[in-house]
């Protein structure tokens, strides 16, 4: 095993891991310490011991099977878990008699109902979205944006121009430019699918809502939120007259991208009522914990924010967050844009606490700039108001030790929230680059600090 994939191994001792293909085992410590190998360079030799309780493979909640009797190798005594089964890691130390490290793994059905929640949700989910598309989708869920939208190209490059998928697939690429900011390519695109649903299918075809509830998405993100109503509104009619159910998650969404708009038009209170009409929604047709839940979380986080309510957006920015940890690939942009979204109420707490608004003004705008760029939430640093620049040698101490301290604490609530999730795997270097950026923002404000500091004295 590579080192860095060891380290984030034993990070998560206590947490739930699950290979990804078939399991092979050995009963055979000789047989398994000849797999294990040995240490070089870059590599760990590493010894996984299995305990496991033969009651649940009776029960049939974890399949595994000996496999010796129909191996051409026998005397490997090989015992194959199926793909999807599921260890706790117990203890990893390393052995000095036999110069290897060996972590204590026991097998363990935690979790499986609520993984099966998932698979019954994408499922449904995945029912829906055209064959063509669906590997792109599967990418974008992953946040491999730049894969799936290579994948697009690829497939339109290789379709003749009157083909039925043109329209989902320029849908996807649409889709791709969204997730990313780039909003004005998105438009683009999600245009055209738009116009070529719109003159070859019915006009309540759920198609035709797809691409208005994208469209209409992309008219929020350039501005004009009087033709993505219009949008939005065309895609909830037509979602409501094809879905017999009056929960679905597809009319969720479209209610939690009305609630989007009504912020930007601040009309709270109709955003307040679309968006908790969504998350109830979502909530009773989705597993508990969800990335859509989470996604709906940040939008009703940016309503209370807009409206001045810190803390009540906190609580919900770090709702979203813990939610995403642990169901999101560790390396999605997702997670460091919901990570962003509470730093950011952090530091407009702390300096408006200590009524330095002019120093909050000036701090917060440049990290808004960049969160803006990446969760659209369009949080305006101007609602910032302006104050007296001229601060007491006091409140530059207290302003100058919170800069010092803040970083610390939200590194140190992060890293916890990150050992807590039940995922394989934590992507090392993408962790070590958020918390060197914390920590270059941390030096920004301090030299900010110290700067308005030498301008007052």
């Amino acid at each position: 095993m590579h080192e860095e994939e060891f380290e984030i191994l034993k990070a998560n001792i206590g947490n739930l891991i699950s290979p990804n293909g078939f399991f092979s085992t050995s009963k055979d410590l000789n047989v398994g310490l000849i797999f294990a190998g040995e240490d070089d360079f870059e590599n760990k030799s590493i010894l996984f011991e299995i305990r496991l309780d033969p009651t649940k493979i009776k029960n049939k909640t974890i399949v595994g099977a000996p496999i010796e009797n129909f191996s051409r190798f026998p005397e490997e005594k090989e015992v194959l878990f199926s793909i999807g089964t599921t260890f706790r890691i117990e203890n990893i130390m390393y052995d000095v008699k036999l110069k290897i490290w060996r972590v204590s793994l026991t097998l363990t059905d935690d979790g499986l109902e609520h993984v099966q929640q998932h698979v019954n949700s994408m499922r449904k989910d995945l029912a829906e979205t055209n064959p063509t598309r669906l590997f792109g989708k599967l990418l974008i869920d992953m946040g491999q944006y730049s894969r799936a939208e290579r994948y697009y190209e690829l497939i339109l490059n290789s379709l003749p121009r009157n083909h039925e998928d043109f329209p989902s697939l320029y849908h996807g690429l649409g889709y791709t430019h969204y997730v990313r900011g780039n909003y004005t390519q998105a438009l683009k695109y999600d245009k055209v699918a738009y116009e070529i649903r719109k003159q070859t299918l019915p006009e309540n075809h759920l198609d035709i809502a797809r691409s208005s509830l994208n469209l209409g998405c992309d008219y929020i993100r350039n501005g004009d939120h009087k033709t993505a109503m219009e949008l939005l509104m065309e895609a909830l009619r037509i979602r409501q007259q094809n879905y017999s159910e009056q929960d679905h998650v597809n009319i969720a969404i479209v209610c939690a991208a009305i609630g989007d708009n009504y912020i930007h038009l601040c009309d709270y209170e109709n955003a307040f009522n679309f968006l908790t009409k969504a998350l109830e929604m979502f909530k009773r047709v989705l597993p508990s914990e969800h990335a859509k839940i989470a996604s709906t979380l940040i939008k009703i986080g940016n309503l209370w924010e807009k409206q001045g309510f810190y803390d009540r957006a906190l609580e919900q920015y770090h709702s979203a967050h813990s939610m995403a940890v642990k169901i999101m690939p560790s390396e999605h942009p997702t997670l460091q844009k919901y990570f962003e979204r509470i730093i950011y109420i952090h530091i407009m707490l702390r300096i408006i606490n200590s009524s330095n608004r002019a120093l909050a003004q000036r701090i917060v705008r440049p990290i808004l700039t960049v969160t803006r760029a990446e969760i659209g939430t369009d949080a305006e640093a101007g609602s910032v108001a302006s104050g007296n620049d001229a601060f007491s040698k006091k409140e530059h101490a207290e302003e100058s030790r919170w800069a010092r301290r803040h970083d610390a604490e939200q590194i140190a609530k992060y890293r916890a929230e990150r050992s807590s999730g039940n995922r394989q795997t934590t992507a090392q270097g993408t962790l070590q680059q958020r918390l060197g950026a914390l920590e270059a923002e941390k030096r920004r404000i301090e030299q900010e600090i110290e700067q308005i500091k030498r301008q007052q004295c």
